[in-house]
């Protein structure tokens, strides 16, 4: 029991810190269950950016894959 005891004012500040830490854990928490779970943090961004992913069949060459881009000098 003698750990649970507070002796100094170094440790106040430690078990400030933990409960601080705590409520920001509590309050995220809250706000992702407000805006319901995100299945997939990358397709969460893209829509955030409005982009539009399209799937590649397989066995079809894109057009990286025809001309790749220089990314050094020859």
């Amino acid at each position: 029991m003698s750990q649970f005891t507070i002796k100094d004012e170094e440790t106040v500040k430690k078990k400030l810190e933990l409960l601080d830490s705590l409520r920001n854990v509590k309050t995220t928490y809250e706000l992702l269950e407000q805006k319901g779970a995100v299945d997939n943090v990358i397709d969460a961004n893209y829509k955030k950016l409005k982009c539009k992913i399209d799937p590649i069949e397989k066995g079809v060459k894109t057009r990286f894959e025809k001309n790749p881009p220089l990314t050094y000098l020859p």
